[in-house]
């Protein structure tokens, strides 16, 4: 029996960081035939978050596949569902599923550190260019 539904302010804090990463995934349930595509809105080496109009109940038990990068192998594993949004708090909080990886392959495992990895080095250089360009902008008195 699926437990209640956590929401945001009663789950504990997170033990991996998430990176936004937009990656094609497919899921399949247990309790359903059918595997449904979809994207990741963010992922971690512990999980991952899917957009979803209708998610499945906490306790929801899947075999995924991440695609990473396309034409490499997809990072293939299970989980389980341990969190849900039912309603959207906005576009950066679509409703949908919080996914905790059970298990990774070993190689899985290494590619999805990596691309986590490389995903934080860009939203870092990325920071560090909108920073940069706020303190020009202000120092040339063009910040309004």
């Amino acid at each position: 029996m699926p437990s209640p539904v956590p929401t945001a302010p009663e789950r504990p804090f997170r033990e991996h960081t998430r990176a936004p990463l937009e990656a094609a995934v497919t899921l399949q349930f247990e309790a359903f035939a059918e595997p449904e595509a979809g994207f990741t809105a963010n992922v971690s080496t512990g999980g991952m978050f899917v957009p979803s109009a209708k998610p499945p109940p906490v306790g929801t038990r899947l075999r995924f596949e991440v695609e990473l990068e396309h034409g490499a192998p997809p990072v293939r594993g299970l989980g389980e569902v341990v969190w849900i949004r039912l309603q959207s708090k906005g576009p950066d909080q679509p409703r949908g599923m919080g996914i905790q990886f059970r298990y990774l392959d070993p190689e899985s495992g290494r590619r999805l550190r990596a691309a986590v990895s490389y995903r934080w080095q860009v939203e870092a250089l990325d920071e560090a260019h909108r920073t940069m360009a706020s303190s020009e902008r202000v120092q040339f008195g063009l910040a309004p």
